[in-house]
């Protein structure tokens, strides 16, 4: 998201593509809280989720091109209880107006623990900051013909040929929000814009949050899924819109605005799984919702201001939007030098990167017969106000029927916003082994999912006991 990005290279055109934002660097709440309509589900949520777009690079003919997402991005709100400091085991509240938060690191090429990720509970050097961010980022293989894979189980991006040939289905890629926050600041100006929130012990499955921070809110995740078997037979490889290879540097931002109390409402009434009204998941079942039809999402289009030009972004490219350049590490890497910096190719990757370890086969326990799913699911984003309408808006469908509208806006030189909607319909169920919904009271999840054919989503949350 743009509002975050650009505090780190604030007036350089070096902000990676990504998708879903409706934001300048000088948005505030107030902005997208008035926005004349929102593409997401759900009508009162005008907040802005962002992270970066997958590429593809073409060894043969030089050149990047933009890979299309299967079902569009989609954020997750889940209720995660957590204890703080004093002991006690406290439920979550919603994410405040106005939060800023940033989950991953742009600049992170290599991974620093062991891998696969240790049993839970994590101790010691697994419960740093550090090492909870690492492991909040997922690239999940696609396997529908196979039990599907844990959600976060891989902190890496996959090679090009173990795509091709374990992943059918494509890639998920993942991003897990710190539930941790220190119930004063809504941003914080650290090294890397995370300060006022921290993440929780146990990551997705809660545990226990630092001293500081002793409000726990409701945990983002975010998820976007790549059908990287288009490009089977070509010669290349995948990286990520901010010049990453190895998926280290994944990373999402969030700007949260939400009308009135009704994020509030929401989890007080349909967040518990226990004892919520929305038992499915699903937010029309949730009371409190103003639900949109699809055709008023798809109606929602990005505005932007009168002298803004337009920047193509979808490829072939001579080199990533904003000119970032492929950095493999395993050192930091470093920021673009911005417009008036050369296009130059990629570096060859190097004989022994970027491909990570291989994750070792570890037979996990057996999961329960009951699961559970995620409280809400929220896509794209809202226009911002104050800005006039873009004739003739690029907009092409699918081979699925969704409708991709990608474009980028300079004002002055600098990238001032960049909005892909992709609107979709998603099923969120929680079931049993056998397929039917159950309510069951869980307290440590794991969390995967299971995309089947025909039914979009299957979420299950596994209680590890």
């Amino acid at each position: 998201m743009l509002v975050l990005q650009l505090i780190l290279y604030f007036g350089l055109m070096v902000t990676p593509i990504g998708a879903y934002w409706p934001v300048s660097p000088f948005s505030t709440t107030d902005d997208l809280l008035n926005a004349n309509c929102t593409s997401c589900e759900i009508t009162q949520d005008k907040s802005a989720y962002w992270s970066p777009q997958l590429y593809f690079y073409d060894t043969d003919n030089k050149s990047y091109e933009m890979v299309p997402e299967v079902e569009g991005h989609i954020t997750y709100y889940k209720y995660v209880p957590a204890f703080i400091s004093s002991g006690q085991y406290v439920n979550p509240i919603a994410i405040p107006n106005g939060m800023k938060m940033l989950s991953g690191n742009t600049f992170r090429r290599n991974f620093t623990l062991a891998i696969p990720d240790p049993p839970l509970p994590w101790s010691g050097a697994d419960i740093s900051q550090d090492a909870l961010q690492q492991k909040a980022i997922g690239f999940n293989c696609l396997n529908y013909n196979q039990q599907p894979e844990d959600t976060l189980k891989r902190h890496f991006l996959p090679s090009k040929t173990f795509m091709e040939t374990k992943c059918p289905d494509g890639i998920r890629l993942e991003v897990l929000f710190p539930i941790c926050w220190n119930g004063e600041d809504l941003t914080s100006s650290s090294p890397n814009y995370t300060s006022h929130v921290a993440y929780s012990s146990a990551g997705a499955n809660g545990g226990s949050c630092p001293a500081g921070y002793d409000v726990v809110i409701n945990q983002l995740l975010y998820e976007t899924i790549y059908p990287t078997g288009s490009y089977i037979g070509r010669n290349g490889f995948y990286t990520l819109s901010n010049g990453d290879p190895t998926g280290y540097g994944y990373h999402g931002d969030a700007f949260i605005a939400w009308e009135g109390d009704i994020q509030q409402q929401a989890t007080e009434i349909c967040g518990d799984p226990v004892t919520s009204y929305g038992k499915l998941g699903i937010p029309s079942e949730c009371p409190v919702f103003n639900v949109q039809p699809v055709a008023a999402q798809t109606a929602c289009k990005l505005k932007h201001p009168a002298n803004a030009n337009v920047l193509a972004i979808q490829g072939p490219l001579s080199a990533l939007p904003g000119d970032n350049p492929i950095q493999y590490g395993p050192h930091p890497a470093t920021p673009p030098a911005g417009d008036s910096a050369p296009v130059q190719s990629p570096p060859a990757p190097p004989v022994a990167a970027p491909s990570p370890p291989q994750i070792v086969s570890v037979k996990a326990p057996a999961p329960s017969s009951t699961t559970v799913a995620t409280t809400t699911s929220t896509r794209s984003t809202s226009s911002t106000a104050g800005v006039t309408p873009m004739a003739n808006a690029p907009a092409s469908p699918s081979s699925d029927g969704r409708h991709y509208s990608t474009t980028t806006f300079l004002a002055d030189g600098v990238l001032d916003a960049l909005v892909q909607e992709v609107v979709t319909v998603t099923d969120v169920l929680w079931v049993d082994a056998a397929g039917s919904p159950v309510p069951v009271p869980v307290q440590k999840r794991h969390h995967s999912h299971e995309h089947v054919p025909g039914r979009r989503q299957k979420h299950r949350h596994h209680n590890r006991g």
